[in-house]
């Protein structure tokens, strides 16, 4: 779909006239018709009788500065490379476009889920999986597991980019070459953390990077509520996987309530506070997830025969320890490696791929861990 520079520039207009923006533009479609005759019309001074009575808005209506500056965001955004995506686009994303507090705008690299299901020919399901920044190496192995497993299947993984639990959902969706979504606290052009760049990059060439915020704006404290809510809104269910008591996946799973959404959750330790969080989800109805099953079957989705016998042989994979990183991992704790430093020194593999092994290895009861931290190799009890 073609869009004129024209059209680009009045919606990203309309998106800074103010709070509530959808309230503003369903009035000014109201008044006018549509958001481009209301653009037209206030620029030459022809007002209605109901917008004249709204002083504040006509002010804002009457300020050239906010062209300008409309001007400016669309010029950085194509600099950059960036899409801009308004509401009444096709391929905005259907699931976002279904909530009163749907953003007007968004900025975005990469294909955007409508896309991708008009490429399948079919819809695609949208998981949202998010947790702690400063998580276990189980929550970490547990979020990569399901999402690779999950996405393997087809479905579309949506988290933030944060550490933890955000990128090891992203990471499991790429491990299976399938398709994720990033929704970003902070314009679509910035990468944060700044360690995830390798991440961002794959995200951006394979998946979607979404952001409602303009190109440019920083990753402020403020942004990441905002951020948690599109996560919520274009995700048929939120899982959480390890989250504080007042955390942003917290937040996340309470506005996925208030949309309608499903909300799972990953059981942990009762005397770990990161288990917190999702323990009292399970505790207030959320889905208790013990397995990717679970989910596969909340929201309908069953593998195919197929499917089924990929999962299995991914899980095998993991199991013989096939790969080189997992085997290395798996020798130094055998040689007397039982912390994370030891064995991070003795097999140089970087700390976030290392979490990411040990949480498999621990998920596959290769190894199994202490309550001190420490690792040791599984052995079944008789």
């Amino acid at each position: 779909m073609e869009i004129s520079e024209k059209e680009h520039l009045t919606w990203i207009w309309v998106s800074r006239l103010g709070r509530p923006v959808n309230k503003i533009i369903d009035f000014l479609e109201t008044e006018y018709g549509d958001v481009q005759t209301a653009f037209d019309m206030t620029m030459r001074g022809e007002f209605t009788a109901a917008v004249s009575e709204k002083t504040k808005l006509k002010e804002r209506l009457c300020d050239l500065s906010r062209i300008e500056e409309a001007k400016r965001i669309y010029n950085n955004a194509m600099d950059s490379g960036m899409r801009i995506i308004n509401k009444k686009m096709s391929i905005y994303p259907g699931y976002l476009n279904e909530i009163s507090c749907s953003p007007a705008v968004i900025y975005c690299y990469g294909k955007l889920p409508k896309e991708i299901e008009e490429e399948r020919n079919e819809k695609l399901p949208m998981l949202a999986v998010v947790g702690a920044r400063n998580c276990s190496s189980y929550g970490y192995g547990t979020a990569l597991k399901i999402s690779r497993v999950l996405a393997g299947l087809g479905v579309c993984i949506v988290s933030g980019m944060a550490r933890g639990i955000d990128s090891a959902a992203h990471r499991g969706a790429l491990e299976s070459d399938a398709y994720t979504v990033a929704v970003l606290g902070s314009g679509a052009d910035i990468i944060y953390p700044s360690e995830n760049r390798h991440l961002y990059d794959e995200i951006k060439n394979t998946g979607c990077i979404i952001s409602e915020f303009i190109p440019d704006t920083p990753p402020m404290r403020n942004n990441f509520p905002a951020r948690n809510r599109i996560i919520a809104g274009m995700s048929q269910a939120v899982t959480v996987i390890e989250a504080g008591e007042s955390s942003g996946a917290m937040i996340t799973a309470g506005l996925a309530g208030e949309m309608g959404r499903d909300v799972y959750a990953v059981p942990g330790n009762i005397d770990n506070s990161l288990s917190y969080g999702a323990n009292k989800l399970i505790q207030n109805g959320a889905l208790c997830v013990t397995s990717y099953m679970d989910i596969l079957v909340e929201m309908g989705l069953y593998p195919p025969d197929n499917k089924t016998e990929e999962i299995h042989t991914k899980e095998q994979k993991c199991q013989s320890l096939s790969d080189d990183d997992e085997r290395a991992v798996f020798n130094a704790i055998k040689n007397g490696c039982y912390d994370l430093n030891s064995i991070n020194e003795q097999t140089e593999i970087p700390f976030g791929r290392l979490r990411s092994i040990l949480g498999l290895l621990e998920i596959n009861r290769i190894i199994a861990r202490n309550y001190d931290g420490f690792y040791y190799i599984y052995k079944a009890k008789n």
